[in-house]
């Protein structure tokens, strides 16, 4: 069996562990058709503004309706959250086989999450219950502390 030499592993779960691109093309699309917004939001729309910053991905699909429309984006990443709790995400192949493996050596496993409010959303997935005692942090508290110990 493989014993890494860490006991906690800090990682993102969108786009690493798994694809949540379609959920979020479904999400924003409901968004988009309630609010009578002509765009065409599909997974390959959404995958081609994956690792944008939110605030970038929105202006870049919904052009000025992401100025003229002040709730857009809270109505999106409230979407979102709904679609991810409800569907959650396409895991890549072999990803719960190395989740398994990997939980057998570690006890703790940190996801990084870089928008705030969607730390504790994965926490209601259970899946990740079962491999890992979870604990989230936020991309940003992670970099206050990595300057923190740098001046220490």
């Amino acid at each position: 069996m493989f014993r890494p030499p860490a006991d906690s592993i800090i990682f993102d779960l969108d786009g690493t562990l798994w694809d949540a691109s379609p959920t979020s093309a479904i999400a924003w699309s409901k968004v988009a058709a309630n609010l009578g917004i002509d765009v065409s939001i599909d997974e390959s729309s959404i995958k081609k503004v994956s690792g944008l910053p939110f605030d970038k991905c929105v202006d870049v699909l919904f052009g000025s309706h992401a100025q003229k429309i002040p709730d857009l984006k809270s109505l999106l990443d409230e979407s979102e959250r709904d679609e991810v709790l409800h569907r959650g995400g396409r895991f890549y192949d072999g990803m719960l086989d190395g989740l398994r493996e990997l939980s057998k050596g570690i006890s703790s496993f940190l996801s990084a999450i870089a928008r705030t409010g969607t730390s504790t959303l994965f926490l209601n997935i259970p899946v990740f219950e079962m491999f890992f005692k979870i604990r989230f942090v936020l991309v940003r508290q992670i970099a206050r502390r990595v300057k923190t110990l740098r001046r220490s």
